[in-house]
């Protein structure tokens, strides 16, 4: 689910609504702060996931989803970090 958003314009004011399928969404998501009133609207908790598994020693690198705009709303989609445990050959 990369955000290639199509906004509109309403009424003079930038808007943004994206509905997002159930399902589950292995990606980084980040909205730049050039896209402001973006609603994102899942199928519900649990049934709408966005998953992400790698880190860094930046927090910023290894977050799941990310946005730097004003008037943002996510609704009933959930976001979920993986911890991928290996295993060291010694």
């Amino acid at each position: 689910m990369t955000p290639s958003f199509k906004i509109p314009f309403r009424k003079e004011i930038l808007l943004g609504y994206r509905h997002i399928r159930k399902g589950i969404y292995r990606e980084k998501v980040h909205i730049p702060k050039n896209k402001p009133y973006i609603f994102m609207r899942g199928n519900g908790k649990g049934r709408t996931i966005i998953v992400w598994s790698k880190s860094s020693s930046d927090n910023v690198a290894s977050a799941i989803f990310r946005h730097e705009t004003h008037d943002f709303i996510a609704f009933g989609i959930s976001f979920k970090g993986l911890l991928i445990l290996r295993k060291i050959n010694q």
